[in-house]
């Protein structure tokens, strides 16, 4: 080891104010003098190079300022100087395992007095220690079968016995020369390898924990968020319980319960407030979900109705569009998502991406830390509201709590429509719950106080001009040919035909010289209203459905295609179609709870799906059954009949 003097101190390393610092409160006044002294010794000798002075100030000898000096610029393993902590007394600044030179050879010599064999053991066969670590790795499972879904020490050894004999060890050799073999080795290496070992950590834990392994590290990513609006983060949530959808049957009004409900909330990293937010009832989102969010942003928020009981609004609670003065409309100017399916999809990154003017950025695969806030948003969520219902899924499956949630919801009749009460109430009274992140400010508050003031940070951002092909956020762009005749005994005014629905207006119905010409058409999903240019981009206004049933009912476009297919089929009429479809699909809900009364109905999510989106509910026919006097007194212990079992 080469031996340091003020001579050959590497130039890097003269100035001890640079070095790695250490603590000496812990020590009492004795030492932390002791300390002191050595430490202005080696101050005045690495300053003037007068060791004669430095021991003579410090009342120490020559060596010892030499000694302590060469202690203080020790190497660790990484290569990093012990620093002030050489000074230290007691502190050992070596490696940890003891470093042996020879392995204990013959019969049963490792039985005794083989301290630091294992390591030196590993050093000298790098075959066996190769594939120790592939074992560990594989939790012990044969190298042609994968990864062993129950690892355990007992197989990661079987595979260190196999590959010493094939390394040509024998029974006079370590780590074979001892009772247990090395097991008890093994053992503790596997334990101290696992967690340094991203493969490691997803065969023996999980790949749950092998993300986590990768956080905690202290490194930070450059913040992109430094005001309100710049960065904001969305993704889609499936709420930790279940609701029901009142249908008749034939013993009257029944809950069926229905599929979990989906979340889509936007939220501000710089705020952590939420922006908007979409619900769907389905067992997917899509895309339209994800657009619904987005408009849901730019449109001012109004209290609902509540009829959950225990729930309220508190006071400055709501969305920021609405409940700031001044905020016209949330628009970021980045957008991230993850790799969803559906964020993928040409009306996220292309119509969204232009409507709203920003960029679209998607984080890494698995990576869930990098939309976080969105992620605590929903644990925020589950925590203090929907896992509290007596209907909750529980946090994972072995929740104590979770007890039979879908009999929970039909008992106690939780409604979708409370469901989406309580979704509501949460997201509105967390933009106005003070957060310590924030400073105790509430996430809204912190929105406001960026947008006037002293502390004004951010501008809200213009939008983005509406043209013939670049609709406003929510609209889709079609072409369609405008349709009519005009000849010898018929007379039929301009229309456009829209998923098999007519459309036109005053303007349009007049204009038969664009009978057979193209037209231009912006179609807003959420509610098939429909807007219609010429050729030229010169605008004919807004259409009028001429369908009567279509009319008087809200609907979305998917539901109007779902209805056509089932029209097309025979299955409902087409007078009043959005109607005929709830009944239709309440038919199809007590056909399938007669089987499988307390399962979750398919049909019935799409009835409340339906209603949801309609604001149309089917009609509820509470009927009994006329009273008929037995002809004996029914005992007891026998239960009246329900329509289930009829």
């Amino acid at each position: 080891m080469k031996r340091y003097t003020f001579k050959n101190v590497p130039e890097e390393w003269r100035d001890p104010g640079r070095w790695p610092e250490c603590s000496v409160d812990h020590l009492d006044q004795d030492q932390q003098a002791r300390f002191r002294r050595y430490a202005k010794a080696i101050c005045t000798y690495l300053q003037a190079g007068a060791l004669t002075q430095a021991a003579s100030e410090a009342g120490l000898s020559k060596q010892s300022v030499i000694d302590k000096l060469n202690r203080c610029l020790s190497l660790d393993h990484e290569g990093r100087i012990a620093g002030w902590a050489g000074l230290l007394a007691y502190v050992r600044l070596s490696p940890i395992h003891y470093s042996r030179k020879a392995l204990p050879h013959g019969s049963r010599a490792a039985e005794t007095g083989a301290a630091g064999a294992f390591e030196s053991f590993l050093r000298e066969h790098a075959e066996v220690r190769d594939r120790l670590h592939d074992a560990i790795r594989r939790g012990g499972a044969n190298p042609f079968r994968g990864t062993s879904r129950n690892p355990t020490r007992r197989s990661v050894f079987a595979c260190f016995l196999e590959a010493c004999k094939s390394a040509g060890l024998t029974e006079q050799d370590y780590p074979l020369n001892s009772r247990s073999r090395g097991r008890r080795s093994v053992e503790r290496y596997v334990q101290t390898y696992v967690p340094t070992d991203p493969s490691a950590v997803e065969t023996w834990f999980g790949a749950n924990a092998r993300d986590q392994w990768k956080l905690g590290t202290g490194k930070k990513r450059f913040p992109l968020a430094m005001a309100p609006l710049d960065l904001c983060g969305a993704d889609a949530h499936k709420m930790h319980c279940h609701g029901v959808v009142h249908v008749t049957g034939p013993a009257g009004i029944q809950p069926v319960p229905i599929e979990r409900i989906w979340i889509f909330p936007v939220v501000d990293f710089g705020a952590r407030c939420v922006l908007g937010y979409s619900v769907s009832i389905a067992t997917e989102i899509s895309a339209e979900t994800v657009e619904q969010a987005l408009v849901a942003c730019q449109s001012p928020w109004v209290p609902r109705v509540l009829t959950i009981k225990g729930y309220q609004y508190k006071p400055g609670a709501g969305l920021p569009v609405g409940i700031i003065e001044g905020l016209p409309a949330c628009r970021p100017c980045v957008l991230q998502l993850d790799n969803a399916a559906q964020h993928y999809a040409s009306r996220v990154i292309e119509t969204a991406r232009r409507a709203l003017g920003c960029a679209v950025t998607f984080g890494p695969i698995g990576a869930w830390w990098r939309n976080g806030f969105t992620e605590r948003f929903f644990k925020s969520l589950e925590m203090f509201g929907f896992q509290c219902q007596e209907s909750s899924t529980g946090s994972n499956p072995a929740d104590v709590h979770r007890r039979d949630p879908v009999k929970q919801a039909i008992r106690n009749e939780i409604s979708w429509e409370e469901l989406l009460d309580l979704v509501d109430v949460l997201i509105a009274n967390y933009n106005a719950e003070p957060q310590s992140a924030l400073g105790g400010q509430s996430p809204l508050s912190v929105m406001r106080a960026g947008l006037k003031g002293p502390r004004a940070s951010y501008v809200p951002r213009g939008s983005v001009p509406s043209t013939v092909c670049t609709p406003a956020l929510g609209v889709a762009v079609e072409r369609r040919t405008i349709r009519g005749a005009a000849k010898k005994g018929v007379i039929t005014r301009p229309y456009v035909m829209v998923d098999e629905v007519r459309y036109t207006n005053d303007v349009l119905s007049a204009r038969f010289d664009l009978i057979g010409k193209s037209s231009i058409v912006h179609i807003r999903d959420a509610d098939m209203r429909v807007t219609c240019f010429d050729a030229n981009g010169q605008a004919l206004g807004h259409l009028e459905m001429l369908h009567p049933g279509w009319r008087n009912h809200t609907h979305s476009r998917q539901m109007r295609k779902t209805i056509n297919a089932l029209i097309r089929n025979g299955r409902i009429s087409g007078s009043d179609p959005v109607t005929g479809y709830l009944e239709y699909l309440n038919k199809e809900v007590v056909s399938e709870i007669r089987g499988a009364p307390d399962k979750v109905s398919k049909s019935a999510t799409k009835l409340a799906e339906a209603s949801r989106v309609s604001g149309t509910k089917v009609q509820l026919i509470e009927t009994k059954s006329p009273a008929v006097p037995p002809a004996r007194p029914i005992p007891g212990h026998i239960k009246q009949p329900s329509w289930r079992r009829t």
